[in-house]
C-alpha cells in the first residue's frame, strides 16, 4: 500500500501515472474518489474521512493481493496515520500549493520511504527498482508487516530520495 503525497500541484498523479505500470498495481487518485463520493469537504473532518475513504480501497486491493499506490495530499499526521501507508513518498518540489488552506495546515512527514525534491522523468524509475522487491512481496503476503523503516539517512541527490 503506496502513499504518494505532497502539496496539491507538487506532482503526485504525474509521478504516480508513470510508477503505476511499472509495478502493475492498483491506482487510486484522490480527485477522481472525491468525484466518485460526491464529497468536496477539505475541512479537517471531510479530509479524515477522506483519508479513510482511500485506506479502504487500497485495503480492498491490498487484500486481493495487489499492490495499490494512492496518491492524495494526506496534509497531517493524523490523515497519514489514518491511511497507515506501507510505503510513503514525500513529493516535495514546491513550496506553497494551489489552495491556501492547505497550505496552512499541511505538516511535513517525518517519516518516509522516499522524498522527491525535484520533477524529472526518472523518479518512478528509480522507485520502482529501488522498492519493487519489497512492494512485489508485500503483494505476495498482504497480512505480513511492513518492512521496518531505516533509521539512518541516506542522502543522494541523483536518487532524491531519503530514507527513515
Amino acid at each position: 500500500k503506496i502513499l504518494i503525497m505532497g502539496l496539491p500541484g507538487s506532482g503526485k498523479t504525474y509521478l504516480a501515472a508513470r510508477l503505476q505500470p511499472l509495478l502493475k498495481a492498483a491506482w487510486y487518485n484522490a480527485d477522481n474518489v472525491r468525484e466518485m463520493a460526491n464529497d468536496w469537504d477539505f475541512s479537517d473532518e471531510g479530509r479524515s474521512r477522506q483519508s479513510m475513504r482511500m485506506k479502504s480501497l487500497a485495503d480492498f486491493e491490498k487484500s486481493h493481493g495487489r499492490i495499490v499506490i494512492c496518491d492524495f495530499v494526506c496534509p497531517t499526521e493524523n490523515t497519514r496515520n489514518n491511511f497507515a501507508a506501507d510505503i510513503i513518498i514525500w513529493v516535495d518540489t514546491i513550496s506553497e500549493g494551489r489552495f491556501e488552506d492547505t497550505n496552512k495546515i499541511f505538516e511535513p512527514p517525518v517519516k518516509f520511504d522516499f522524498h522527491i525534491k525535484e520533477r524529472n522523468d526518472t523518479n518512478h524509475e528509480m522507485i520502482a527498482k529501488e522498492k519493487g522487491t519489497t512492494v512485489e512481496a508485500m503483494a505476495a503476503d498482504p497480512d505480513a508487516p511492513a518492512p521496518a523503516k531505516k533509521t539512518t539517512k541516506k542522502a543522494d541527490a541523483k536518487k532524491t530520495t531519503a530514507k527513515e
